[in-house]
């Protein structure tokens, strides 16, 4: 399949190329990285900056009516990862926007809004985990799989094991792409599906581990572009350390070939993006641009900019 995607470093005009199966794209700006950013932990970023300039901050006890999520945790989770996690929700409702409280109640999450904010209310209990994985092949959906690189035993992909492999060739992502419930080890190749785009077109993965994940993100924020009105976006500046990394990657996969020269961008498993790297890219801010409302950038930002969460989450009700 060709790929019209690609990662440029060039975001004050970014590619308008729409004619491809994948719309969505990942551009890298230009301005310098600082070598002062500050260091983030592995679960997210210490940077305590305000949030987008485009909401109000969010905390404190929401007013008129209101929408409240019970969350479950598993059977075992530690106090401490429950406080942690109510701890994450809490700044993420912050940095979203949205007045609310997040309480812990007989080891669940009631975590309560405004009623006006439902939408972006709505996955709020994801992880949040953010990677960034080579891709090893991809195919459309509905189309038969070819055998990915490596699947005759030539050694050329370490790590995919058979299993994997028929995995992926029976990989049904026809249906609407939720997160997956068990997401797949960061240090192991994985199959994984993208998520709806915007003309209709889904592709399924086989990718490489993890090369770069949310813990390098210092700062994650929702804009709409002046120049793209209703298309919204999420920018993520990466620390120094991330900075290097992604350096490093674009340059190594932008002497592939299709489709080992793509980067797929995963959220809780779910393929994003995964455009073609055209060129090595040194800059520090990524701009992820998908099929996004407003209510799911502010989510998505807020997620990227608090971490993954220590444990899973589920819904038990919404009232």
């Amino acid at each position: 399949m060709d790929n019209d995607d690609s990662l440029h470093d060039s975001p004050a005009h970014p590619p308008t190329n729409r004619t491809g199966p994948r719309r969505s794209r990942l551009a890298l700006a230009t301005l310098a990285l600082a070598a002062t950013l500050a260091a983030v932990s592995a679960c997210g970023s210490d940077d305590e900056g305000a949030p987008d300039k485009a909401f109000p901050t969010g905390g404190g006890k929401p007013t008129g009516p209101t929408v409240t999520v019970v969350l479950g945790a598993p059977t075992g989770a530690s106090g401490a990862d429950l406080e942690r996690a109510r701890e994450i929700l809490d700044r993420r409702l912050e940095l979203a926007g949205v007045p609310g409280t997040v309480e812990l109640r007989d080891g669940r999450l009631v975590v309560t809004g405004a009623a006006a904010d439902r939408e972006v209310l709505t996955g709020i209990e994801r992880r949040g985990r953010l990677e960034f994985r080579p891709v090893y092949a991809a195919e459309p959906v509905g189309a038969a799989a070819p055998a990915p690189p490596g699947a005759t035993g030539s050694g050329e992909l370490p790590g995919v094991s058979a299993e994997l492999r028929a995995t992926y060739a029976a990989l049904d992502c026809s249906q609407p792409t939720a997160p997956p419930t068990t997401l797949p080890p960061a240090d192991a190749p994985a199959a994984a599906c993208a998520q709806d785009t915007t003309d209709g077109t889904v592709e399924r993965f086989l990718l490489g581990p993890t090369a770069l994940d949310g813990g390098t993100v210092q700062k994650a924020t929702a804009e709409e572009p002046d120049e793209m009105p209703g298309q919204w976006q999420v920018t993520i500046s990466f620390n120094s350390a991330g900075a290097d990394k992604f350096g490093k990657l674009t340059t190594d996969l932008s002497s592939g070939s299709q489709p080992t020269d793509r980067l797929a961008v995963t959220l809780d498993g779910v393929v994003l993006i995964a455009p073609t790297v055209a060129q090595p890219l040194s800059g520090g801010t990524a701009v992820i641009t998908g099929k996004f409302t407003r209510a799911d950038a502010r989510r998505i930002a807020a997620s990227l900019q608090t971490g993954a969460l220590p444990v899973p989450l589920t819904v038990e009700s919404t009232t």
